[in-house]
């Protein structure tokens, strides 16, 4: 291969799952950390979804310029059966999600008994580095299992992208709104810790009297079997002799 200007997915270094994206800062936000906000995981399913369940139409131009549907020996693969473990729904909803959450998706392309495009295989985008070389020709590379860099032909690769401002590579959306993700995953850390470690009781008993450490179990005990949970709200307390129950009021 010439020599390349190598761009990858992200626009940066190409990392495996798992690899990145240990904090909630701005800078740090990607697709890991994007799809655990609720409002992003169900935008991104809703869309996949829908693609996934889209029909698949071969269309071709006859020289009149209308069109009509072709029956091409690759239909069946692009129709139905992608490849042995998916179908055609499972197949389009995980090229979907990949598009929307990652910016870029792919598929090596399989020859065999259909022809050229026999079996689509899915490849995960972070282990995909796009290249274009000074000529303008692109090609791929994918990060094997036995770990190593696999050079592929751009007629092995059907490559689909989001909005893209190199008509290359498309952006990730998760990165374009870090600063909206990284607010929302914050927000959740913050009522996760409220409700984990500032918890606040509604009432407190007062009394005159020096009570035991073990009657003061049983009053608290007590008083949660008794007047605890939603469906015993409102209930009349019956207290001890001298002992008061006072609302915790905040400012």
């Amino acid at each position: 291969m010439p020599a390349a200007r190598v761009v990858d997915v992200r626009g940066s270094v190409v990392g495996l799952a798992g690899d990145y994206w240990t904090n909630f800062s701005a800078a740090s936000i990607g697709p890991t950390e994007a799809i655990r906000v609720t409002a992003i995981l169900g935008v991104v399913r809703w869309i996949a979804q829908a693609v996934g369940i889209m029909p698949v139409y071969l269309m071709r131009t006859l020289p009149s310029g209308r069109k009509e549907e072709a029956q091409l020996p690759c239909s069946y693969t692009l129709r139905k059966r992608p490849n042995q473990w998916q179908s055609s729904y499972d197949f389009y909803q995980l090229i979907a999600y990949w598009t929307a959450l990652h910016g870029n998706a792919f598929a090596r392309i399989i020859s065999g008994d259909r022809g050229w495009c026999s079996e689509l295989r899915p490849l995960h985008p972070t282990r995909v580095k796009i290249h274009r070389d000074s000529d303008y020709s692109v090609w791929y590379e994918f990060w094997t299992d036995d770990g190593r860099w696999e050079p592929l032909e751009p007629q092995e690769v059907m490559h689909w992208r989001w909005l893209s401002d190199n008509g290359l590579v498309g952006m990730p959306p998760a990165e374009l709104c870090e600063t909206s993700v990284a607010l929302a995953r914050k927000l959740d850390t913050a009522a996760t810790a409220f409700w984990d470690n500032s918890a606040r009781p509604d009432m407190v008993l007062e009394t005159d009297e020096k009570i035991p450490d073990e009657a003061v179990v049983a009053i608290r005990e007590a008083l949660r079997e008794v007047y605890g949970g939603a469906s015993n709200r409102g209930k009349t307390a019956v207290l001890p002799r001298k002992t008061r129950l006072r609302a915790i009021e905040s400012n």
